[in-house]
């Protein structure tokens, strides 16, 4: 087998495997599922079904900080976003 083809099947192996393990450390809160450190929330997706948006300033007494890069990425009837101070 020629080097392309095995960088190839290695990189179908690892998406494959990436795709089906869940993040260890990934929670929900209503509409979002984040992820925490000890001392703030970054949300990395929301499910909910759009219209206007409102980010939480805490989740589970952490302050939201971050929104992920992709968080809204599947998400057609978005018509906006409140995003608190945090």
């Amino acid at each position: 087998m020629n080097f392309s083809r095995r960088i190839l099947r290695s990189f179908i192996w690892l998406f494959s495997f990436s795709a089906l393990t869940p993040a260890a450390d990934a929670d929900t809160f209503g509409d979002f599922t984040y992820t925490s450190t000890s001392s703030e929330i970054t949300i990395t997706k929301y499910t909910g079904s759009g219209g206007a948006v409102i980010i939480p300033s805490t989740i589970i007494g952490l302050p939201v900080t971050t929104i992920g890069t992709s968080a809204f990425q599947t998400v057609s009837n978005l018509t906006g976003v409140v995003i608190p101070n945090s």
